[in-house]
């Protein structure tokens, strides 16, 4: 229920270069990017985790309906509220990259999302995220990295490494905190 907006969210309009081989190569570029200039920033002792952010989903961005700088603006006080500390960006893009993060994302199921992933160690998960303009909207991207590899077997019932389940909680979590906050601050009326 809570997951369909994110996945599932209509299409606005497009940019005549925002092709799907183009944004194939726009984040298998950033993911090449974060896994080697983060991945020398702590020691791992099970080894660093691998490049693809977010556990290779939601790498198409979410689209929304509100101009890229209420979007920026957002994801700013949304990544604060969560205690990531921004690193000043490099660009003038508007992307906003943190340190690593060592804190359990917040999941929508609390209770057990908690029980099943509180035990592991984290992983540091650092978040490279911006916005762009798609007409008179935005789209937001949120890629989220884990530093190291957990070397623990994930929890009964899943198949995917433990930091990749991680990066997609700390995707999500920021996306839907970016949301939750341009519904409140700057409601819209369809």
């Amino acid at each position: 229920m809570w997951s369909e907006s994110f996945f599932s969210a209509p299409q606005l309009k497009r940019h005549p270069l925002d092709s799907p081989m183009a944004r194939f190569s726009i984040f298998l570029l950033l993911g090449a990017l974060l896994g080697v200039r983060f991945a020398s920033a702590q020691e791992c002792n099970a080894g660093p985790a691998d490049t693809v952010p977010n556990a290779g989903d939601a790498l198409e961005g979410m689209p929304l309906y509100w101009t890229v700088p209420q979007v920026r603006a957002a994801l700013r006080e949304v990544l604060n509220d969560l205690k990531y500390k921004i690193i000043t960006p490099a660009s003038d893009s508007g992307a906003v990259e943190t340190k690593p993060s060592f804190r359990l994302p917040g999941f929508p199921d609390a209770g057990t999302m908690a029980q099943r992933f509180g035990r592991y160690k984290q992983p540091g998960i650092v978040v490279r995220a911006f916005a762009r303009a798609e007409g008179d909207s935005a789209r937001l991207f949120v890629l989220a990295k884990a530093l190291c590899h957990v070397a623990d077997a994930p929890p009964d019932g899943s198949t995917i490494p433990v930091e990749s389940s991680l990066e997609l909680f700390a995707a999500q979590e920021i996306a839907f905190g970016v949301v939750d906050r341009l519904r409140r601050d700057h409601p819209r009326h369809f």
